[in-house]
């Protein structure tokens, strides 16, 4: 019986991870055809949310979902991500600098409003804001630097 459900579990994360990934084939569309990925991003959104509201979030290695998510471009995945699991359990460094790297603000924008920026390690973010700055970020980007300038003088009055 354990067995059992072991398997079953490997398997759901085996799904859950194909689902945050893109195939060669889906590159090659994504080069012709923005919209048809735009559809495809979308119904991988769907396995995803009906996945994790089965199967809930604990036993996943959501980690790794998120990572495959990053690195097959498929943001509305990652954005969910953000806004529906617990910050802990994602690599939100990690998170930050591809929503740099990627000019993806609306992802800046769920974590700004999901936690307090000031309690992360200050000289990471700013590394990552200085080393990914692009002008499609520099709204969130000046917010980011705001709040962490702001915290820095209230702690040195």
């Amino acid at each position: 019986m354990e067995n059992c459900h072991f398997q079953c579990q490997l398997d759901i994360q085996s799904v859950i991870i194909s689902a945050c990934m893109t195939t060669d084939r889906q590159r090659i569309g994504f080069l012709l055809d923005l919209e048809r990925r735009s559809i495809i991003e979308l119904e991988k959104l769907k396995i995803v949310k009906y996945i994790f509201g089965n199967f809930g979030f604990d036993q996943l290695d959501i980690k790794a979902a998120c990572q495959k998510a990053w690195a097959s471009r498929n943001f509305k995945i990652v954005e969910w991500f953000v806004q529906n699991i617990d910050m802990t359990m994602l690599d939100l460094y990690s998170i930050i600098n591809s929503a740099l790297k990627y000019a993806q603000p609306d992802i800046l924008e769920c974590i700004l409003e999901k936690i307090e920026i000031v309690s992360l390690n200050k000289r990471e973010v700013l590394k990552s804001v200085t080393k990914y700055y692009n002008d499609k970020c520099s709204i969130i980007i000046s917010k980011i630097v705001s709040t962490i300038w702001n915290h820095t003088d209230k702690q040195e009055s």
